[in-house]
């Protein structure tokens, strides 16, 4: 089963992140459908400490247009972007459910330009599945 999540994204975020899928998926070929990076980007951030999370949202300039897009993810990936939530909760910052799901997406983003430095360029459509 899945569950329906979104993040909200600048379109060069959602670009970037694209990009990143590619990269990853040309290096290691571990997701082979953009859901899964996601997820996997979710999971990640999840891991890092309220601390480090902040320290990356801080980062993130906003500029730019923003769009929401939303992603069928794995069952129980809601509980772990909820259990972080809450820890940066305790930590007083506040982030709404579609943001931090973008910040995780960023954040994933750029750990894949440090890894392979030039990213593949983002196709308008992405296929469904990678062979």
């Amino acid at each position: 089963m899945t569950e329906r999540l979104g993040a909200y994204l600048e379109v060069d975020e959602f670009l970037e992140a694209k990009s990143a899928y590619l990269g990853d998926w040309r290096a290691d070929h571990l997701h082979n459908t953009f859901p899964a990076w996601v997820a996997d980007a979710i999971e990640r951030h999840a891991r890092r400490t309220p601390q480090e999370r902040a320290a990356l949202a801080a980062q993130r300039p906003l500029r730019g247009q923003r769009l929401t897009r939303t992603f069928h993810l794995p069952d129980g990936t809601r509980s772990a972007v909820t259990a972080a939530r809450r820890e940066d909760e305790r930590v007083d910052r506040f982030v709404p459910e579609i943001g931090w799901i973008a910040e995780a997406m960023i954040a994933a983003s750029r750990d894949a330009r440090a890894r392979h430095g030039d990213l593949p360029p983002a196709p308008k459509r992405l296929p469904n599945r990678l062979s």
